[in-house]
């Protein structure tokens, strides 16, 4: 079974973001901000491979009927972005943030173990993998552009030193952005 057949097994259909077809920007995938007050919006990468999918984790609510939650157990990143190519398969755990990033560390650690449960049930009783043997993990935080008087020098993503305590930042300058699927896959 495919991985995307998989998801489409294991997961509620209304949290799951399928691909589209863009005339200019090829496969894309949009990832949005629900909430009211954020100021970044919509993210849509752009030239994606054909075999991807996003969950959209704060899209249901857990329930803190069996975990407490005090040091952060029930929180999770907004997305995970799971993309297969050619040469190699990716987990992106995605938090977009308009502000400060304080728990985006607890958020991607969280969603971390909760990939790792969704992978245990798929083995458990589908008898299939979610994620691929050598899967790259990525961190990503997108974040508004601090709004500041002398210019900013952005280096180039470090996806090296890339954890869930050590994510990668990139900033972003309008309430939606465009991004290139080479950009985050850079380095591979």
């Amino acid at each position: 079974m495919s991985v995307i057949d998989l998801i489409h097994n294991i997961y509620v259909p209304n949290i799951i973001v399928k691909t589209e077809e863009h005339p200019s920007f090829g496969r894309t995938i949009s990832l949005k901000e629900t909430a009211s007050q954020a100021k970044t919006k919509k993210i849509t990468i752009k030239n994606v491979p054909e075999t991807c999918l996003a969950i959209k984790l704060d899209g249901f609510i857990p329930k803190n009927s069996f975990l407490l939650g005090r040091k952060g157990e029930l929180s999770r990143c907004d997305y995970i972005l799971i993309a297969e190519d050619k040469h190699n398969c990716f987990l992106f755990y995605i938090e977009l943030k308009s502000k400060k990033t304080n728990n985006a560390s607890k958020q991607f650690r969280s969603s971390v173990c909760l990939m790792e449960y969704c992978e245990a049930l798929a083995v458990e009783f589908h008898q299939d993998h979610i994620m691929c043997p050598d899967i790259i993990q990525r961190f990503v935080v997108f974040q508004r552009k601090p709004c500041v008087k002398r210019p900013i020098n952005y280096s180039p993503h470090d996806w090296k030193n890339n954890t869930s305590d050590r994510f990668q930042r990139i900033y972003l300058t309008g309430s939606e952005n465009l991004i290139s699927f080479r950009e985050l896959s850079n380095g591979c």
